[in-house]
């Protein structure tokens, strides 16, 4: 898997109403009818942000089309263009200069605007296969949520294996397991569904790394730790002392049951039909759309 973020999805100043009449990307796409017209760009806390579509084309006039000496729809597709190669380039650095074919890829799209550039960024790269999928725009926040809960909670102890007091140290493990409580009772998560792993971070006297092993108590660490540095490193240290550098729990919890992706209808039928700038120079032309919830 090869994850290349082209870091050109600006959100659109001018489409969505802003004062800053700076055209991006988005204007670009907005102009082509890309998305369709009358499609919400998202919600903000004031309701739902609408599509400005004449305000994208007098920005594109504005700022590139005039200076440039062209027409808009030639502006605004030149816009896509150098943003289609970028993300072409970044991608080639990520495979042809390692020596992959990104033919031998499935292109997926994802972000809100990736699949308005994957057909014409698969066809430079010769991707015969391109996979849109139906929420590309929430897939971080998708994985979020159907994530596990995870947190950590360390505390700094630095002392000699030969010198660690076990109770000590359950103390130490006693406020951090309070913390995670906290956290767990601001997460909603309910006391059977919680769980706590005990960690401690040690090392041989005078080394820079450390190495995390479960807790066993204190007496178990030295053990713990010729076995793992053994283990990892095929040696043991001579002559060396322990040290405890910290003590870390790992508090974790299972994602809340999810109310269901969006599923894939298997079959659809076109939506209504609207004009639409595809990626070529030779004009624009009516093309069948299909949504992806129907």
């Amino acid at each position: 898997v090869r994850t290349v973020a082209s870091r050109l999805g600006l959100t659109a100043p001018v489409r969505i109403g802003s004062r800053v009449l700076r055209n991006r990307r988005s204007d670009g796409n907005s102009h082509r009818r890309q998305p369709r017209p009358g499609a919400p760009a998202g919600p903000n806390r004031r309701g739902v942000i609408q599509l400005d579509r004449r305000a994208s084309r007098d920005a594109i006039a504005r700022h590139l089309a005039g200076p440039l000496g062209t027409d808009v729809e030639t502006a605004a597709r030149g816009v896509i263009e150098v943003v289609n190669s970028n993300m072409v380039g970044a991608i080639r650095v990520l495979t042809t200069q390692k020596g992959l074919d990104p033919g031998d890829y499935v292109l997926i799209a994802v972000g809100g605007a990736g699949p308005l550039h994957a057909a014409e960024v698969g066809r430079l790269l010769g991707c015969s296969r391109i996979v849109i999928p139906p929420t590309p725009g929430v897939h971080s926040t998708i994985g979020l949520l159907e994530s596990p809960l995870r947190r950590v909670f360390v505390s700094s102890h630095v002392e000699l294996l030969r010198a660690c007091n076990s109770a000590v140290l359950e103390g130490v493990f006693d406020r951090l397991e309070a913390q995670a409580q906290l956290w767990f009772e601001e997460e909603g998560v309910r006391p059977r569904a919680r769980r706590i792993k005990r960690y401690a971070s040690v090392h041989f006297l005078d080394q820079t790394g450390d190495i995390l092993v479960p807790w066993g108590g204190a007496a178990a660490l030295e053990t713990s730790l010729r076995q793992a540095h053994g283990d990892l490193f095929g040696y043991v240290p001579e002559n060396l002392p322990g040290e405890i550098l910290g003590l870390r729990i790992v508090a974790m919890a299972a994602a809340a049951a999810s109310s269901g992706i969006v599923q894939i209808a298997v079959q659809a039928t076109p939506g209504e039909p609207f004009d639409v700038d595809p990626q070529s120079r030779r004009g624009s032309e009516t093309v069948e759309v299909f949504q992806r919830q129907d």
